[in-house]
């Protein structure tokens, strides 16, 4: 009997994705005893950990202790200019171009609050898109896919690579296109809208690859996955009092909850239904097949977490943006090693409550 094609989808969430490292950190003596993973997919910031970990494939122990090092030993000046002049100017950049929105093909207007050129930079220091090629050429049974999102035919778009014989597809709301991967194609999938300006390749604009991703377990499914595994970054709702204003940082937060979290609850009950229904029926008359789910999920609250090391993010940042980042806000944009190293502990002591279960997965 063929084994099950394994799928991990890392989502978006921007600096909480450290806390898949630390799911992975309690697996990696699975992967060293032979555990395989055929399909990876990344969306936004788990687009980073999914492209680490394909160029490693099929040593993911090895990906996992580089990935370790990489966010353990991050700053934010590495993804965004955080200089107070840099910041300044890119706002009444902003603030001008806001006054210009009928020009839509002018490529000199700035559509977002961050400058994320260090990001490109650093991803080209870290990452050996190569050497990712090179993996899927070797590895005919393996994919790799980024979600991203095309503003010009409001889509949500799976990029995927792989020496798979795997059709492209087309909906109304999302579609998949083979590709040679690059590092323009993770800067898009991490493109948080408003924040970090989108990526012009082919004449589209693409920005994060969980805006409009209402069926986020698809792309996995597309790519032929029997079991998937999905490392969730939604954490534990903070509890405030009832009459507290929202400020614009907290509603700006929610949004994001929205964006990157909500849709996978609803996708994976309908996954859910759509298995109860399809074992009720006669394996002869089935059209669908089953496809196993486990999510992994935190139990705590990202914020928190945050607001401990909110002295790690920018002064210049706290002082421009002052009551919008919130600890909600700061959970997503702390992109600093000293917050990532927490969440790195979280993430393995949740991930070994999985071991049993993602053994025999990998294994068998």
């Amino acid at each position: 009997m063929a084994r099950k094609k394994v799928a991990l989808i890392l989502g978006g969430g921007g600096a909480r994705g450290a806390y898949q490292v630390g799911v992975l950190k309690a697996w990696q003596e699975i992967f060293r005893k032979g555990g395989q993973l055929e399909i990876l997919v990344g969306v936004s910031a788990g687009s980073i950990n999914a492209s680490r970990l394909m160029q490693d494939a099929p040593d993911y122990a090895k990906a996992i202790d580089s990935l370790k090092e990489l966010w353990g030993g991050l700053f934010t000046a590495e993804i965004f200019e955080s200089g107070f002049q840099a910041v300044a100017s890119n706002l009444m950049r902003l603030l001008r171009s806001s006054r210009h929105g009928d020009a839509e093909n002018d490529t000199s207007i700035v559509n977002a609050m961050l400058n994320t050129t260090p990001l490109h930079a650093y991803l080209n220091r870290n990452l050996d898109m190569e050497q990712v090629h090179q993996r899927l050429r070797t590895l005919p049974d393996h994919a790799l896919a980024f979600n991203c999102f095309d503003y010009s035919d409001r889509r949500n778009m799976t990029f995927f690579e792989t020496l798979g014989n795997l059709s492209e597809w087309i909906g109304p709301n999302a579609g998949g296109k083979r590709f040679s991967l690059t590092v323009e194609h993770i800067m898009a999938s991490c493109a948080a809208p408003l924040l970090f300006p989108p990526v012009l390749m082919d004449g589209h604009y693409y920005g994060d690859g969980s805006l409009r991703n209402i069926t986020p377990l698809q792309s996995a499914i597309r790519l032929g996955a029997d079991r998937i595994i999905n490392i969730s970054l939604s954490g534990e709702a903070f509890k405030r009092e009832r009459h507290e204003t929202p400020t614009l940082g907290r509603i700006a937060s929610t949004l994001f909850d929205g964006m990157f979290l909500d849709s996978l609850e609803l996708d994976s009950h309908v996954l859910e239904r759509i298995n109860t229904l399809t074992e009720r029926l006669p394996e002869k008359d089935r059209d669908t097949k089953m496809i196993d789910l486990c999510r992994v999920a935190p139990m705590f609250d990202f914020s928190l977490i945050a607001q401990r090391h909110r002295n790690r993010f920018p002064r210049t940042l706290r002082y421009l943006f002052g009551g919008w980042i919130t600890p909600d806000m700061l959970s997503y944009l702390l992109f600093d090693g000293e917050y990532a190293r927490e969440l790195i502990e979280y993430g393995r002591k949740d991930g070994e409550s999985y071991k049993d279960m993602v053994e025999e997965w990998l294994r068998n």
